[in-house]
């Protein structure tokens, strides 16, 4: 990817070109949060000042401390308070526990970030294109996924800002044919492949997403791939922290799900490849690895500090349409042949050798189960 800093007007007409249309880039270019947040933090310091009184004075030990006058509580309005991340404990642990609102049921909640590992080839793109665009649609992600008792999801179709430094536009076009999409169901994925933004791990680059974020109202960003979207070293943890600090943390702060795509490294049950920081800010890690046919995947909950993530997801992805849906209970020959595997030759053969395979550990396992009944009955004819 090339982070060369294009300027301002370079920047939104390739918006434009990547069919993200921004309005009133001017508004967006100037406006600056920490400039907002240090002149609130300002005000209370000299509110502070105020209420203190004369330095000067001191107080007499020998005074009632009971009787002493208190200085008033500061009136802080409920933005400034937003702002500033002050907790309401009153309202905070008032009432019932608020519900969790899951964008995909079991695996993506609003407010969290995530990663996604996976090797190469393994699917990885599939799965976050399909789920993305069920969820702009506001439609079932995970055919079979139901959100935990007292959860809920979204009431209708959400914003999802998708921007992907891997794959083409034509190889976006391909998949969304494959998985049969109506263009009308697609108004709310904002989608931009190579955007031209800087290194999201800059103060520049960082500005440039979080006002693209709240423009589009995204309720879901995904990144792919992350190691992409950075100038820093894949293995300094420093490049990890900063992307955390200047964009990570402001997109979950304001209630967004963010999405991280990775690469896993040579050993893929460590997880992520590069700097142990990447795994140090996420809310929960997803590895994807392949099934027990070509047409298995298996999504394994690396950890969860939610502790509201089933541990394994075993999905189905058939072809056609291309979709992913939640394998429930035991895998059956009937479940095999419904995978609606390609018709290539290689594919036919693969799927002919795990059938044969799945068809033989069966009748060993059938034979297992019954032969102490078989053995009975053989001592049984002999002793009569």
């Amino acid at each position: 990817m090339d982070h060369q800093r294009p300027d301002t007007p370079t920047l939104w007409r390739a918006f434009a070109a990547n069919g993200l249309e921004v309005v009133d880039y001017t508004s967006l270019r100037d406006w600056d949060p920490d400039a907002e947040l240090a002149e609130l933090l300002a005000t209370l310091a000299e509110l502070e000042s105020a209420h203190e009184g004369d330095p000067g004075e001191t107080a007499d030990p020998d005074e009632d401390q009971d009787e002493m006058p208190h200085s008033a509580p500061l009136d802080i309005g409920e933005d400034d308070r937003r702002l500033l991340g002050l907790l309401d404990f009153e309202a905070l642990l008032s009432g019932e526990p608020e519900p969790s609102v899951w964008l995909v049921p079991g695996v993506i909640q609003c407010g969290l970030l995530y990663q996604l590992v996976a090797a190469p080839k393994t699917g990885k793109s599939l799965l976050a294109l399909d789920l993305a665009h069920w969820v702009a649609a506001g439609l079932d992600g995970l055919a079979g996924a139901d959100p935990p008792e007292g959860d809920t999801r979204p009431d209708g179709p959400v914003s999802v800002l998708y921007l992907d430094a891997e794959n083409s536009p034509k190889i976006v076009g391909d998949r969304l044919r494959e998985m049969e999409v109506d263009p009308a169901a697609l108004t709310r994925l904002h989608y931009a492949s190579f955007p031209a933004f800087a290194p999201l791990d800059t103060e520049r680059g960082a500005k440039q997403v979080l006002a693209l974020a709240r423009h589009v109202d995204a309720r879901l960003v995904v990144l792919e791939t992350v190691s992409r979207f950075v100038s820093g070293n894949e293995n300094d943890a420093q490049t990890y922290l900063d992307l955390y600090r200047l964009v990570l943390a402001p997109l979950k702060h304001e209630g967004r799900a963010v999405v991280r795509i990775d690469h896993t490294g040579k050993d893929a049950a460590l997880g992520a490849r590069g700097s142990s920081a990447k795994g140090g800010d996420v809310d929960v890690s997803w590895i994807l690895t392949k099934g027990q046919t070509p047409a298995r995947v298996k999504l394994t909950r690396e950890f969860d500090r939610t502790h509201q993530h089933p541990e394994v997801l075993h999905l189905h992805r058939r072809q056609s349409p291309l979709r992913h849906g939640v394998v429930i209970g035991k895998v059956s020959l009937a479940d095999l042949a419904a995978d609606e595997l390609p018709t290539s030759t290689s594919c036919r053969t693969r799927c002919a050798r795990w059938s044969r395979t799945w068809m033989h550990a069966t009748y060993r396992a059938e034979r297992a189960e019954t032969r102490p009944a078989r053995r009975t009955s053989q001592r049984v004819a002999r002793s009569g």
